[in-house]
């Protein structure tokens, strides 16, 4: 996931907007945590 949001980021600075999408990365990790701590990951 590191590398998806490291692409993220490299993409919206160059669009000149880099805070562009730290709402959804946001949302995203919450979800990414919720399913370790239920244990609905592979």
């Amino acid at each position: 996931m590191l590398k998806e949001v490291q692409d993220v980021r490299r993409i919206a600075r160059n669009n000149k907007n880099p805070r562009k999408y730290n709402e959804a990365m946001l949302e995203m990790l919450e979800y990414f945590k919720c399913l370790e701590k239920n244990k609905l990951l592979p």
